[in-house]
């Protein structure tokens, strides 16, 4: 990694990485955290565990990936449409799966005003 700056994730942070593999090795070269993140997370799509439980990497690669957009998001809406803590979870590992850095929720509306503050009780 070029740049260790801890910064927040922000819509223009650079994830440019790039992940080479072979039968022994693997590399990934990133210019920031975030670049690194998701050249693990393109590693981990890349590897598999064989029936003699043996960690295999698929062929000898080099990927150099980067977003084509800035903004790469998915918007939930619990305001008008419920869902349990564990989906909203699992909706944040698949957004890490597939790179995206832009969760927008709509937890309150005018239609509904389900949460609830404990620090702001009348809210």
């Amino acid at each position: 990694m070029h740049n260790a700056n801890n910064t927040y994730n922000k819509i223009q942070t650079k994830a440019v990485n790039t992940l080479t593999t072979s039968r022994q090795i693997a590399t990934i070269e990133a210019t920031t955290v975030w670049g690194s993140l998701r050249g693990l997370e393109t590693f981990s799509q890349l590897i598999y565990i064989d029936q003699q439980n043996y960690v295999v990497i698929n062929d000898s690669v080099t990927l150099v990936d980067s977003p084509r957009f800035q903004h790469r998001g998915v918007m939930l809406d619990t305001a008008r449409h419920f869902l349990p803590v564990s989906i909203i979870k699992k909706n944040l590992d698949v957004m890490s799966y597939n790179k995206l850095n832009v969760f927008h929720w709509h937890i309150v509306d005018d239609q509904s005003f389900p949460f609830q503050s404990t620090t702001f009780p009348n809210l």
